[in-house]
This record gives C-alpha cells, sequence and structure tokens, in this order.
C-alpha cells in the first residue's frame, strides 16, 4: 500500500431498463449539463447506480 494507503473507487453507471434498453443521459442542447455526473452532483439520481468500495479494515493477523 506504500504511504498513500487504501485506494478509494466511486463509479456511476446507467441503470437498465425493465425492457432491458440501458438509461441514457445525453444533453438536448449543447449548453445543457445533463451528462450523469452533473445530474448526480445536482441531486438527480433517477436511471443511474453509485457504486463505491467498502472502507478498508485494518487486520492486525495479515502482518505476520
Amino acid at each position: 500500500m506504500g504511504s498513500k494507503g487504501p485506494r478509494v473507487m466511486k463509479v456511476l453507471i446507467p441503470d437498465v431498463s425493465e425492457d432491458g434498453t440501458i438509461i441514457q443521459f445525453k444533453p438536448l442542447s449543447p449548453k445543457d449539463p445533463a451528462n450523469i455526473l452533473t445530474q448526480f452532483k445536482q441531486g438527480n439520481q433517477k436511471g443511474m447506480r453509485y457504486l463505491f468500495n467498502k472502507p478498508p479494515k485494518w487486520n492486525e493477523g495479515d502482518l505476520l
């Protein structure tokens, strides 16, 4: 792990609708910030999944 410690991973992925199609996040105009990250930051999480890894847990037994 070095001096930086464990890595953190956060991922946003589009959901899949009931009919099996992937929900798309596309801007309606060039000035429209309707991408998945912008929507997530604005609090709109509809149609997407937010995944992140578990926080690390120290295990003394692994040192031996």
